[in-house]
């Protein structure tokens, strides 16, 4: 399945009641009926899909390769979106220069940006395990927002304000997901 029409089906899903939810199904157990996604209570053409949109690595200032999060998440799931930490437009002064981290993890996801787009597409099988990319902005004023692309070229942004980075998902056609 194509990632445009995973999300057509995705945004049918959401909108008739159904339930998206994790499981770790192996490759091998993903064929097997128990793990297929189909579902009692769903319209007829729709199943239920299992994956992470919200995952952090070593691009940015989490932990785990790059490559391991790929790996791991191919294993057990049917979609997947590394999102490393992108931009802090209004990072707070902290004591003892703690925002240092996150400053330098930004410039890390900066360097790494391409790799990850790499592996996004390199990982990406349809129908069998989907991938998109993404990235992660924060705002001290608006919260945190994913936002996760069905396209290869998504472009590291850095916008200091929630309307310009809606703008921007929508000129892209992306999710953009608070939490």
């Amino acid at each position: 399945m194509d990632r445009r029409n995973w999300l057509a089906k995705l945004g049918g899903l959401l909108t008739t009641g159904g339930v998206i939810s994790a499981a770790a199904c192996t490759k091998t157990e993903k064929s097997a009926t128990a793990c297929t996604g189909k579902a009692e209570g769903l319209p007829e053409g729709l199943n239920h899909y299992f994956g992470d949109i919200h995952n952090h690595c070593e691009v940015g200032y989490a932990q785990g390769s790059l490559t391991r999060a790929f790996e791991i998440a191919e294993g057990h799931l049917d979609f997947f979106s590394c999102t490393p930490h992108s931009w802090w437009h209004d990072v707070p002064k902290m004591t003892q220069g703690k925002e240092q981290k996150w400053l330098d993890g930004f410039e890390v996801t900066k360097r790494r940006w391409p790799e990850v787009q790499q592996l996004s597409r390199e990982y990406n099988h349809p129908g069998e395990f989907v991938t998109f990319p993404g990235y992660e902005w924060h705002s001290s004023t608006f919260g945190d927002f994913c936002i996760v692309s069905p396209g290869d070229e998504l472009p590291l942004t850095h916008f200091n304000e929630v309307k310009k980075l809606q703008q921007f998902a929508i000129d892209n056609g992306a999710l953009l997901i608070p939490h």
